[in-house]
């Protein structure tokens, strides 16, 4: 064998393949192409997409059009995987068996453990599992029918007066506060969102009789006298609100003993660490379930021990700062909240909110400087409280009599006295609204001098920055027909929030606008058609809505993420130029009583008709 081996060794090399013996007399075959000919984007031009489309346009080239190719793969892997987790929940939305829950844990600890590869932000590697995990795939004939709503309001003048959206965050506390106490409470002409109906729900897991019946697309919502709420060895659902997360764990603190929070997908991903960082301070402590997390689900344990007082720490969010107010209504003890280590705003805008509370349930509430003294008293409920007006979404009501004409008036409650009420009221008059407030209403009607005074998006609320946008959107389109004069100072909005920045972009893109450093011009081209919007929240969508005056034909991709939040929008919408009353809307829920077993499911989604849109259709 060495001898072969040496043999071969010392054998000539051999100039040319076809040197071999017998390589002549076979039969030739072209060469081969190689991946890269056979995958390149040229060739994927000619071939169309996976899909079998042919492809639209040329692709860019270079570094762009390689970054679309792995995107493309991308999109395949993301399709395996979808189908993968499907399998393992057994067709379901989420795991349901044991052996499914184990599985998804033995995934997300792998997850997290092959995240720290690539991202040092454990919080960001949580966040992109979840979303991962909740991508659900359409079929190709799901893809192919897929309704989108294209809205197409009506140009006419608007004229009518309505009832107007309450708040939520009103009703939550009241819900809460009498449920704590196990007084009666009755709501009349309530919006009820989808937040709402998680507190509802969540109050009812814990002992409370909370029900509601339905008045048109408004609700009438009970609470019946029993015995107050026990969080003691309860497992609570807390849906996604963020608010009634933090309300029931601050009502729960009050008593010894464990109670368990779960949620949706959202307070999943939600970072908790500010309630984790105050609970210690009221002899309690959030334990989360699963290891590394700052969302639920997670334990709140508490030993009843209430200090005397206590310095509310800075990083406690808004949300979290109103139900910390509210609170110690339900325990009973001496306290002096010290909130000077608050933001202003945040501080201001939350006694804003709750002080109205302490003053309807007779509680004997003193503010000395920057704390709140709060001495036990025996409180009186009233039975029947008004609700406020929502200031965020009544804004977006009464701003479209400035796209369209007339004027629109809202029944209700208007709460002037807070923040974000004054910042509507100045948003609104900025953008030629005429403001006409009384007892009992709100009103406005277009025919003010449009944006003849400044105003910065950094003078509002976050949560009134797409309104801001929208009516600046208007101010573009008048300044091109020529009925609109220039302000005198240059417009940057959104400018230290890149994600609104996004928003705006994509937006803008749909009204051929170009979004260039925070400013608005004309796009140089007619963008080519877009895929319908979806709008990432309730005031986005709302702002979508009132720019598709301007241009009519907008396409919305999920509005259903507006009805969460007001259930008849659509229908004030669609009944333009006017409005239905949302007590004689049709199809929002039974009108008789509904059981307790029915309080705790969420308000079914409407059925929206604000006009579709079918890919394919032909409808242009």
């Amino acid at each position: 064998m060495n001898d072969d081996r040496k043999k071969n060794r010392n054998a000539p090399a051999r100039e040319d393949a076809s040197s071999a013996p017998g390589r002549e007399n076979r039969p030739q075959f072209g060469k081969r192409q190689n991946a890269h000919a056979r995958f390149s984007p040229e060739k994927l031009r000619e071939q169309g997409d996976f899909h079998g489309r042919s492809p639209e346009g040329e692709r860019p080239k270079g570094a762009a059009g390689a970054l679309i190719e792995l995107d493309r793969d991308l999109m395949k892997l993301l399709v395996r995987r979808a189908t993968l987790v499907s399998r393992i929940r057994g067709g379901r939305d989420h795991a349901a068996s044991p052996a499914a829950i184990q599985a998804e844990k033995a995934v997300r600890i792998a997850w997290e453990t092959g995240a720290l590869s690539f991202s040092k932000d454990p919080r960001f590697a949580r966040q992109l599992f979840s979303l991962l995990q909740d991508i659900k795939i359409l079929s190709k004939e799901q893809a192919e029918n897929a309704t989108f709503f294209r809205l197409s309001p009506s140009t006419k003048p608007v004229t009518g007066a309505i009832t107007g959206p309450t708040s939520a965050r009103a009703a939550q506390m009241r819900i809460a506060l009498a449920a704590s106490l196990g007084r009666e409470l009755c709501l009349e002409k309530a919006t009820l969102s989808a937040a709402l109906a998680d507190t509802i729900k969540a109050c009812t897991q814990a002992g409370a009789n909370v029900s509601y019946q339905h008045q048109g697309a408004l609700a009438r919502i009970e609470v019946g006298e029993t015995a107050p709420m026990l969080f003691q060895d309860k497992t609570l659902y807390m849906g996604e609100d963020l608010f009634t997360a933090y309300l029931m764990a601050f009502l729960a603190i009050g008593r010894p003993g464990i109670c368990r929070f779960t949620g949706g997908s959202r307070l999943k991903e939600a970072d908790l660490a500010p309630l984790r960082h105050v609970l210690p301070l009221f002899g309690a402590r959030l334990a989360n379930v699963i290891p590394h997390s700052q969302g639920l689900p997670a334990n709140v344990e508490s030993s009843g021990d209430i200090p005397a007082v206590a310095v509310v720490p800075a990083d406690l969010p808004f949300e979290g700062v109103c139900a910390l107010l509210l609170a110690p209504l339900a325990w009973n003890v001496p306290l002096t909240l010290d909130l000077a280590s608050l933001p202003a705003a945040v501080a201001t805008a939350a006694l804003a909110e709750v002080r109205p509370l302490h003053r309807e349930a007779g509680a004997d509430v003193e503010t000395r400087g920057p704390s709140l003294l709060v001495t036990p008293a025996l409180l009186s409920l009233p039975e029947q409280p008004l609700l406020p007006l929502d200031p965020m979404l009544s804004a977006h009501l009464l701003a479209m009599p400035l796209f369209s004409g007339g004027s629109l008036r809202l029944n209700g409650s208007w709460p002037g006295h807070m923040p974000e009420a004054a910042e509507a009221e100045q948003l609104l008059a900025w953008g030629g609204g005429e403001i006409s407030i009384g007892e009992g209403f709100i009103q406005v009607a277009a025919g003010g001098a449009p944006f003849s005074m400044p105003l910065q998006i950094c003078d509002l609320s976050e949560t009134l920055g797409p309104l801001y946008l929208a009516l600046t959107i208007r101010r573009h389109f008048l300044l091109q027909s020529g009925t609109g004069s220039p302000l005198p100072h240059a417009h940057s909005l959104f400018p230290e929030q890149p994600q609104d920045c996004d928003l705006a972009q994509e937006l803008c893109s749909r009204l051929n606008l170009d979004w260039n450093e925070g400013r608005l011009s004309a796009a140089a081209e007619p963008s080519q058609r877009l895929p319908a919007w979806s709008g990432p929240d309730a005031p986005w969508s709302m702002a979508y809505a009132l720019c598709s005056f301007l241009r009519p034909g907008l396409e919305l991709a999920n509005p259903g993420k507006l009805t969460e939040v007001m259930p008849f929008f659509w229908g004030i919408y669609n009944s333009l130029p006017e409005p239905t009353e949302p007590a004689l809307l049709e199809g929002h829920g039974k009108k008789e009583r509904q059981d307790k077993t029915d309080a705790q499911a969420k308000p079914a989604r409407r059925r929206i008709i604000a006009g579709t849109f079918q890919e394919g259709s032909g409808n242009d």
